[in-house]
């Protein structure tokens, strides 16, 4: 931990609603909030991963993406935790599975040698550059608008004039037309 020019190693546990009970055992970091705080990389993460809570996230995690016709897009991973990347690869042994890496760049070359060493190129998208990397000029400029706008409102409105209205349940009655000369229900 950073703070008042020094770096403190404390021990948070899993899931602590409050971090000023553990700040406040060394002195001088009464004060210290979120950006204060990093969690620091060392040898055993990947074997820490594999005991409770984190297992339980993995297992979600390779659940969810280990299955036909899954998609997992990488928002600003660099492809530098052995633990993560045997997940995507395991993921990528199913043909219908696909990668997007979306990045600011890609400075240690993990990127490019992960996806050199995957070798399955049809089944990843490397979007690699500033101005993707850059989260709301990715947003503004490159993702699908939402479907619901003003143009989907109201053709929905016209369809509900067109052919009838919501009844029970929230279906719309298909079966009479008011431009049938029905009377509305």
């Amino acid at each position: 931990m950073d703070y008042n020019k020094t770096i403190q190693r404390i021990g948070l546990p899993f899931g602590a609603q409050d971090l000023n009970p553990y700040l406040n055992t060394p002195p001088g970091l009464q004060g210290a909030g979120a950006m204060q705080l990093m969690i620091y990389p060392n040898a055993s993460k990947d074997r820490e991963t594999a005991s409770y809570p984190y297992v339980e996230l993995f297992r979600d995690f390779a659940a969810a993406t280990c299955r036909p016709n899954s998609t997992l897009i990488c928002y600003g991973y660099s492809f530098g935790d052995e633990h993560i990347n045997r997940v995507i690869e395991d993921m990528l042994t199913i043909p219908s599975a696909h990668l997007v890496v979306i990045a600011y760049s890609d400075p240690l070359d993990r990127i490019m040698r992960t996806y050199e060493k995957l070798g399955r190129p049809a089944q990843m998208t490397l979007l690699i550059g500033n101005h993707l990397g850059d989260f709301q000029t990715l947003v503004d400029h490159y993702l699908p608008k939402p479907a619901i706008d003003r143009t989907t409102f109201r053709m929905a409105e016209l369809l509900k004039a067109r052919w009838g209205t919501v009844q029970d349940g929230g279906d719309i009655d298909s079966t009479k037309s008011k431009s049938e000369g029905d009377p509305a229900p």
